[in-house]
């Protein structure tokens, strides 16, 4: 927030049931949203919660951790979680800086 204005950007990716990164947001978000759009899950990470953790809630379950899901100076990284990265689904995102 070096302008001192906070940013948001809102993006998709196409899970690929791997580690993937994505770099297209451009800056190190404070604050990241998931929602996969093809099977509802929903997840939260916040800076300042542990490297690879974050909250993941899908239908009427209890929350559950988020697999690998890292912040980048470009952006984020998200492991191979079967809720978020799932192969060739829609996971929108929100990065808030």
């Amino acid at each position: 927030m070096a302008s001192g204005r906070s940013r948001t950007v809102v993006g998709s990716f196409i899970g690929t049931g791997a580690s993937l990164t994505i770099s297209k947001v451009g800056f190190k978000p404070h604050s990241l949203d998931l929602f996969n759009q093809d099977d509802p899950a929903i997840g939260k990470h916040v800076e300042g919660m542990a490297t690879g953790v974050g909250m993941k809630q899908k239908g009427a379950t209890t929350g559950a951790a988020i697999t690998g899901i890292v912040l980048t100076d470009t952006g984020f990284t998200i492991g191979a979680d079967t809720d978020l990265n799932v192969d060739s689904e829609r996971t929108w995102f929100v990065a808030h800086e």
